[in-house]
C-alpha cells in the first residue's frame, strides 16, 4: 500500500522572509527612512547598525506593523 504525507502548499512561495522596496516614513518635515529597499532570504541573520535617529528603530517597527509607512512596498513572511 502507498504511503500517503501531507504536504503545505504556500501560494506565493517566496525566497525572502523580508521584502521592502522604496519604504519611506517622514515625521513632519523630516525624513526617517527614505527609500529603504532590501530582501532578507528565509533563514538568515541580519543586523542593522546606525547612528542615534538614522530610523533603526523606525524601520522594524514598520516590519512589525506596530507603526504605518508613508510609501513603499513590504512583505513580511
Amino acid at each position: 500500500m502507498p504511503s500517503l504525507s501531507a504536504q503545505r502548499v504556500d501560494p506565493d512561495p517566496s525566497p525572502f522572509a523580508v521584502a521592502a522596496t522604496g519604504v519611506a516614513r517622514r515625521f513632519g518635515r523630516a525624513s526617517a527612512l527614505r527609500d529603504i529597499s532590501l530582501s532578507l532570504p528565509t533563514g538568515s541573520c541580519c543586523v542593522m547598525v546606525g547612528a542615534n535617529g538614522s530610523g533603526k528603530s523606525t524601520f522594524i517597527r514598520i516590519l512589525q506593523g506596530i507603526q504605518s509607512r508613508d510609501a513603499g512596498e513590504l512583505k513580511v513572511l
